[in-house]
C-alpha cells in the first residue's frame, strides 16, 4: 500500500468524522429538538474544528449538494449557531 493511498484513507476518515458531527449539529438545532442539545451541538462544532481547524462555512456552503437555497441557508444557520464560522 503506497503512501498516497494512506494519506487519502486518512483524509476520507477525517471527512467522515466531520460530516457525522455536522449532521448531529444540524439535527440538534431543529426547531422540534429540546434546547438542552445546543451544548452538545457546540461540542460537535469543537470536534469539527479539532479535526479540521481550517473549516469554513463559506466553503461548506459552496460544496453542499443541495439545490434549494433555503435548505443551504438552514444548514449554514444551524452550524453557525453551534459556533462554526
Amino acid at each position: 500500500m503506497g503512501r498516497g493511498h494512506l494519506s487519502r484513507s486518512y483524509f476520507l476518515i477525517k471527512m467522515n468524522l466531520i460530516q457525522s458531527s455536522l449532521v448531529k449539529i444540524i439535527h440538534q438545532h431543529h426547531p422540534d429538538v429540546s434546547l438542552g442539545l445546543h451544548e452538545e451541538a457546540r461540542a460537535e462544532a469543537e470536534e469539527v474544528l479539532r479535526i479540521y481547524p481550517g473549516f469554513s462555512l463559506d466553503y461548506y456552503a459552496e460544496i453542499l449538494p443541495l439545490k434549494n437555497q433555503a435548505d443551504v441557508d438552514y444548514v449554514i444557520s444551524s452550524l453557525r449557531k453551534a459556533g462554526l464560522k
